[in-house]
């Protein structure tokens, strides 16, 4: 993680407030009457207002990104570093639950002191950084990879309330090529200047079938995918993959996933939450079932749709997350208290 630099910490903590003054109650705010929490996008906006009964507000921090109000000394230095938006929007809330921490907010920002504000942020495990995690009792990390993993993994009824008749089959090959795609994230050499976002359609949709034979992946063809327009990636590069004993493990020579679905089991798969990606999961079962397919499609063709990710929030048990460390630790931290729990439990959302 880098340094955090009190000029960025105070540019990002003037645009949060100023977007909450727009947004919502500042009197309210500045009086700590109510929690606010900064996420990352809508969905958990959703997600953790739906939790809480909306007595913690979401700020949602991409939105904010979205109109160039924030910048990240770490990734979004400039109007014109506008890539790698996921990771700008994580640094920004970082940054300022980490810069309240270490910096006193600036005088014309009310109310000053970290103890006097009732700021608190959420980012994804994937960020990286667990380890730092651990200093700061206002901000939480997700136990599992995302939201999604998180949701899907406490809750294991969840997709059989969203109504298109899941099979335990569809979702097994949906695991067993998203854990694929796991291994890719994780190890694809850093030193290429490869982009994931080569195998995207424009909605931002990974087209999975480019690069999958059946349910297998075909590392020659994802290579050639990623080095489709891209200036300094060579194909010639997957040989030279195949070679690495991590590669080795997991690819035939022909450069074929090499594990039978017959024996993947998730059971078996240590940290497997903490590794799987929610979002390739989700694609990867409305690939499997025509129904999911049908209802959560793109129906224009530049746009995510993130139906379904809004499908399984809305059919999420909250009690489920009661259980979680997450959960815990914002208890903890007096971001919710008893009666935010008694609401909840009362409350049919």
């Amino acid at each position: 993680m880098a340094n955090i630099k009190n000029e960025s910490f105070q540019i990002n903590l003037a645009s949060i407030v100023n977007y909450i003054k727009l947004h919502h109650d500042y009197k309210v705010f500045s009086k700590q009457t109510e929690k606010y929490l900064l996420v990352e996008g809508d969905l958990d906006r959703q997600f953790f207002e739906k939790q809480f009964a909306m007595r913690v507000q979401c700020v949602v921090v991409s939105n904010i990104i979205k109109n160039r109000a924030a910048l990240s000394s770490s990734s979004f230095k400039s109007k014109s570093q506008t890539q790698n938006v996921k990771t700008n929007i994580k640094s920004v809330i970082y940054e300022v639950i980490v810069g309240l921490a270490k910096f006193p907010a600036a005088p014309w920002i009310k109310p000053s002191g970290m103890e006097k504000w009732p700021l608190y942020g959420i980012i994804d495990l994937d960020f990286n950084d667990e380890v730092q995690y651990e200093k700061f009792k206002k901000l939480f990390v997700t136990e599992t990879h995302d939201l999604e993993t998180m949701i899907l993994a406490t809750d294991e009824n969840v997709l059989s309330k969203v109504n298109c008749d899941f099979t335990e089959d569809q979702i097994k090959k949906a695991f067993f090529m998203a854990y694929q795609m796991a291994f890719i994230r994780k190890n694809l050499p850093d030193d290429l200047p490869h982009t994931l976002e080569k195998i995207q359609n424009q909605s931002g949709e990974v087209d999975f079938p480019s690069f999958f034979d059946g349910l297998k992946m075909n590392l020659s063809k994802l290579i050639t995918l990623l080095a489709k327009d891209s200036s300094g990636i060579n194909p010639k590069t997957f040989p030279n993959l195949l070679q690495k004993k991590e590669y080795k493990k997991y690819f035939t020579e022909e450069g074929i996933w090499n594990q039978d679905y017959d024996s993947f089991d998730i059971k078996v798969i240590k940290n497997f939450w903490k590794l799987i990606n929610g979002h390739d999961f989700l694609q990867l079962l409305k690939l499997q079932n025509e129904i999911a397919k049908n209802i959560f499609c793109a129906l224009n063709s530049n746009v995510l749709n993130r139906a379904f990710e809004a499908a399984i929030i809305e059919n999420y048990n909250s009690e489920c997350f009661e259980k979680t460390t997450t959960y815990k630790k914002m208890f903890e931290s007096g971001m919710i208290a008893d009666n935010n729990v008694e609401i909840l439990r009362k409350t049919d959302i």
